[in-house]
C-alpha cells in the first residue's frame, strides 16, 4: 500500500508541475470558494463525503442536491492540510470527488478555470481507464468552453489534446460512450472555430458510435444530435433539415416525464426556437424560448448568466412582433446577467 501511495504522490507532483499548480495549492481554496464553511478534516472519511456529493453530470435531477452541498464539500477539502495520511479507499474517493466537482463546474456553473483545476487534481488519483477517459473528456470540454469564450489557440489545442487522448490512447479503435463524447467535444471545438464541415463530421462520427451501441439512443445521443442540427442550421440552405431534426428531438424530450426541470431538454427548445426564428415562424419561436426559460429559471435561478441567451432571443421575437415594451424588458434582463 505504501508503494502505491508513493507512486500516486509522485504522479500527483508530476501532474501539478506540468499544470503549474503547486502541491500547496491543493488545499488552498479557489477565490470563488474562500468563504465556504470549513469542517474539521477528520470528522468524516473522504469516502463518505464523496458519496454524499452525488452529482452526476448526465442526470439533471442531481443538480439541486449538489448545489446544496457544494459549499460544505469544498469546505471539507479546504480543511485537509495533509494528504499523507490517506488510505487507499480515501485516495480513490478523493479522485472521484475532484472529478465530480470538476464536472459540476463544467456542466452547471460553467466555471471552466475552476473545473480544470479540479479535474487536473482528479487525474493524479484516478486509476481505472474508464475514470481516466471521462476525466480527460471533461478536461477537453472545460477547455472547449474556455476556447469558445476566449478564442485563444492554446485553449483549442488543450481541448483537442485531451479529446484525442481518449480516442487514440485510452480507447484506440473502440466504439463506446467515452469515445463518442470525445468526438462531440472535437465537434464543439470545430464549431467554435466556425469550421462547420469538420464540426459536422465529428458529430456524425459520435452519432454513428451511439447508434451502434445497445441502448445508445439515449439522452447523450439526443444532446449530440441537437448540436449537429444546430451546426446544420448555421449553414445557409439547410434550414429544412435542421428544423426536421430538432422537431424530432423535441418529441423525444416531450415523451419523457418530468422535463420541467431538465436543462438538456431546454437546450433543444432553444435550438428549435432559433430554427423557427430563422425561418420566420416567430410565434412558434417565442413558445419554445418561453418553455426553455421556465426550465432554466427553475434549475439555475433567474439571475444565472445562462439565461442571458434565451432572454436575448425572446427580446428578438418580441421585436419581430412589434412588441417593443416586452422586447426592452428581456433585453434589460439579459444585460443584467
Amino acid at each position: 500500500m505504501e508503494t502505491k501511495f508513493a507512486a500516486g504522490l509522485i504522479l500527483l507532483i508530476t501532474v501539478l508541475s506540468a499544470s503549474t499548480i503547486s502541491l500547496a495549492e491543493i488545499t488552498a481554496p479557489p477565490a470563488a470558494r474562500q468563504n465556504a464553511p470549513v469542517q474539521a478534516a477528520g470528522s468524516r472519511a473522504l469516502s463518505q463525503v464523496e458519496k454524499e456529493f452525488a452529482f452526476n453530470w448526465n442526470d439533471y435531477s442531481t443538480i439541486p442536491a449538489a448545489k446544496a452541498r457544494i459549499a460544505k464539500t469544498e469546505g471539507f477539502l479546504n480543511a485537509i492540510q495533509d494528504f499523507s495520511h490517506l488510505n487507499a479507499q480515501d485516495t480513490a474517493a478523493l479522485g472521484k470527488l475532484y472529478y465530480k466537482l470538476g464536472t459540476y463546474y463544467t456542466h452547471v456553473t460553467r466555471e471552466s478555470d475552476l473545473a480544470i483545476h479540479k479535474l487536473q487534481l482528479a487525474d493524479a488519483f484516478l486509476t481505472t481507464k474508464q475514470d481516466k477517459a471521462w476525466n480527460n473528456n471533461h478536461l477537453a470540454y472545460a477547455y472547449e468552453q474556455k476556447y469558445a469564450a476566449s478564442g485563444n489557440a492554446s485553449d483549442r489545442e488543450n481541448a483537442l489534446r485531451y479529446a484525442n487522448k481518449v480516442i487514440t490512447q485510452l480507447y484506440s479503435n473502440a466504439k463506446n460512450r467515452e469515445v463518442a463524447f470525445a468526438y462531440c467535444v472535437k465537434g464543439l471545438v470545430m464549431n467554435d472555430a466556425r469550421e462547420f464541415p469538420l464540426a459536422e463530421m465529428h458529430f456524425k462520427t459520435a452519432l454513428d458510435i451511439y447508434e451502434s451501441m445497445p441502448g445508445g439512443k439515449d439522452d447523450q445521443y439526443a444532446r449530440a444530435k441537437n448540436r449537429l442540427a444546430h451546426i446544420i442550421l448555421d449553414q445557409n440552405g439547410r434550414d429544412k433539415l435542421a428544423v426536421a431534426m430538432l422537431e424530432q428531438l423535441k418529441q423525444y424530450w416531450m415523451d419523457k416525464k418530468n422535463i420541467g426541470s431538465d436543462p438538456y431538454a431546454a437546450r433543444n427548445f432553444i435550438s428549435l426556437g432559433q430554427a423557427y426564428l430563422k425561418t420566420g415562424r416567430i410565434k412558434a419561436a417565442q413558445n419554445e424560448f418561453d418553455r426553455a426559460v421556465r426550465i432554466y429559471e427553475k434549475v439555475y435561478g433567474a439571475n444565472n448568466p445562462l439565461l442571458a441567451k434565451p432572454y436575448q432571443l425572446l427580446a428578438e421575437t418580441y421585436k419581430n412582433q412589434g412588441r417593443l415594451k416586452q422586447a426592452a424588458l428581456y433585453e434589460k434582463r439579459a444585460a443584467a446577467l
